[in-house]
């Protein structure tokens, strides 16, 4: 099972007919699965909110609406949302010092073969470096440039730099 989970939220304001919402998971979006059914609180002039935390059972991207059904039968279906649940770590950046930029991760991936691009506005590399996870702007001049990291799996993380 995918170790992760996606996190559905909705809410609603009115809801004088409503008797329950199903939430739906798909992974092409026309065959559907129900996860679950939750009680409408039945508010008729006030806000509700809603919650459903679902686990698919593999990684990928997968597909979300959520069902409203009436008591009278009725129903209407949310527009289509997608979550996609990946085994690539999530990328983080922090400022050790002035001049120093340290790239941290959820999850450690191969630093050895991860591959670190610093560019300027115009897109001009300033600096390429691989395996080290700290990267120096000491050498470079005040302004915005943008860092991008090359995980070996092909995920690419892009972070705005101001120095």
């Amino acid at each position: 099972r995918a170790s992760a989970s996606l996190l559905l939220k909705w809410s609603t304001h009115g809801e004088d007919n409503v008797h329950h919402f199903s939430t739906e998971r798909s992974q092409d979006a026309v065959v559907w699965k129900k996860l679950g059914e939750i009680a409408a609180t039945g508010t008729p002039n006030n806000r509700a909110n809603y919650r459903y935390q679902d686990t698919p059972p593999t990684k990928g991207e997968w597909y979300y609406r959520i069902r409203q059904v009436d008591h009278d039968g009725q129903e209407s279906f949310s527009p289509v949302r997608a979550g996609n649940l990946s085994d690539a770590p999530v990328l983080s950046l922090a400022r050790i010092d002035q001049h120093t930029l340290r790239i941290n991760a959820t999850q450690e991936p191969d630093w050895h073969r991860t591959h670190f691009y610093l560019y300027d506005l115009t897109g001009r590399l300033l600096l390429h470096q691989q395996g080290r996870t700290d990267i120096s702007l000491q050498s470079l001049p005040r302004g915005v440039f943008f860092l991008q990291v090359a995980l070996p799996s092909g995920d690419i993380t892009t972070f705005s730099v101001v120095h």
